[in-house]
């Protein structure tokens, strides 16, 4: 009988299955610069990127940073992007939104742009247990364990956007408020967009919160991607949120529309009131005579 000792090693396998799970849903919409929802944008009109980001996990979590990679064809509007969600916290199956102001260019023929994807570096915000996770009942800044954790990035590709060709596109000049009885200036930039003359008639129609001083119909020929001006002088009738005057546009050039134009309008005189509503504003807050002596007395 042999004294050798044999030893024995006993290894145990056990299999774990782990389900991934999104972290986030989102919900893309495109805004006006009015904030009207749009379906269809036009190129070289600045509008809205509204990104709706839900928590879809049982934690808190920690934003660090979020930024659209953009398309070659889609720009800022402005150079200065600062993300809204830096910092912030997001309690789990709550919503949080950031938005990007930004102008298709034309570079193809192509009616659907695809803008870009977006990215949110983030993290857990802390590693508690997961029935307790109210962001407010917990300290981030003294959770070192959260703190030197690596952020993670998570993509969402946006949807494309249908964009189309439009001849002309306006930019509002206007101050951001006004005083009762107090006339000041309107300008109204309009930009040719086509390689051809463009004729126009442009007309005001007053209305009970502003009476119009000067001109109230003119016509225009706008050089091809040249840019003339609407001025003129208003002054309010009432306080508060009022109403600008309705500006119109008729296209008088032998000009080509889309069907989707042309649909949307639902004429065939070439004005669109519609489209023109979301490229300017049409409000503006007039504060009474009272509060400007106050302020100057103060």
């Amino acid at each position: 009988m042999s004294r050798k000792i044999i030893k024995c090693s006993c290894i145990q396998e056990n299999k774990i299955r782990l389900d991934p799970i999104q972290p986030f849903t989102f919900n893309i919409r495109c805004l006006s610069m009015q904030l009207n929802e749009l379906n269809l944008v036009r190129y070289g009109e600045p509008f809205f990127i509204l990104c709706d980001i839900k928590n879809e996990t049982p934690f808190c979590l920690k934003f660090n940073n979020s930024n659209l990679t953009k398309n070659k064809f889609v720009k800022f509007k402005s150079e200065e992007n600062e993300s809204l969600l830096k910092d912030e916290n997001l309690d789990p199956g709550k919503v949080a939104s950031e938005c990007f102001c930004v102008v298709c260019e034309q570079g193809s023929d192509e009616k659907n742009i695809f803008p870009g994807e977006l990215v949110l570096e983030w993290k857990r915000a802390d590693f508690g247990s997961v029935l307790y996770q109210k962001s407010n009942e917990i300290d981030y800044a003294e959770n070192k364990e959260a703190s030197n954790v690596p952020n993670t990035n998570s993509k969402f590709i946006l949807p494309n956007i249908s964009a189309e060709k439009f001849p002309f596109l306006i930019e509002a000049k206007l101050p951001p408020y006004g005083w009762l009885g107090k006339e000041f200036t309107i300008c109204y930039e309009i930009t040719n967009k086509l390689d051809q003359v463009l004729e126009i008639e442009c007309t005001l129609e007053e209305n009970e919160y502003f009476g119009i001083a000067g001109k109230k119909l003119e016509l225009m020929e706008i050089m091809p991607f040249d840019v003339n001006t609407f001025s003129f002088m208003i002054y309010p009738l009432k306080v508060g949120h009022c109403q600008f005057p309705s500006f119109h546009i008729k296209v008088q050039s032998p000009v080509e529309f889309s069907e989707a134009v042309k649909k949307q309008e639902n004429n065939s005189s070439y004005s669109f009131d519609s489209i023109i509503k979301n490229m300017i504003p049409s409000l503006l807050f007039i504060f009474p005579e009272q509060i400007e002596s106050i302020l100057k007395e103060t």
